[in-house]
């Protein structure tokens, strides 16, 4: 028991001496990690398994014919799910210009020849004159500058 208070009193007594150590030592191994290190483990780890793919390709030829072939059944599965789902688009599209349409000729059937659409004849018209609003003018400017 006293061995484990030792070694934990130990490590306490490190921590506390060195934290700053630690703390900058550990800052500085991520920032390298992540701005050099990091790059090149993710390339050569890519190159490895492209390797190791292509030495299993070479042992067995079908494995290439068969993935390449599951390729080409997904991306045709793909297209065909896009191509009807284009279909039942266009065939709402249809329908909705179908309806607007008819909504419009049901809109002008009861309208009487010569009549505009939508007006409205008592009104405000704004070019019959002066109505009801106010009598403000703007003066006029003058070259002179006098009012």
């Amino acid at each position: 028991m006293d061995f484990i208070f030792d070694v934990v009193d130990g490590v306490i007594d490190f921590i506390a001496n060195n934290g700053w150590y630690i703390f900058i030592s550990s800052v500085l191994l991520i920032y390298i990690y992540v701005n050099y290190v990091k790059d090149t483990l993710d390339k050569y780890l890519q190159q490895r398994a492209e390797t190791q793919y292509l030495n299993e390709v070479k042992k067995n030829p079908d494995l290439f014919r068969e993935k390449a072939l599951a390729m080409e059944e997904a991306r045709l599965k793909m297209q065909d799910k896009y191509l009807q789902a284009a279909e039942k688009h266009k065939e709402k599209q249809e329908l909705l210009q179908q309806q607007k349409q008819a909504e419009k000729i049901e809109r002008t059937s009861h309208v009487n020849v010569g009549q505009k659409l939508g007006f409205k004849p008592n009104e405000y018209n704004p070019l019959m004159g002066a109505g009801t609003s106010g009598g403000y003018r703007a003066p006029k400017r003058s070259c002179c500058g006098k009012k």
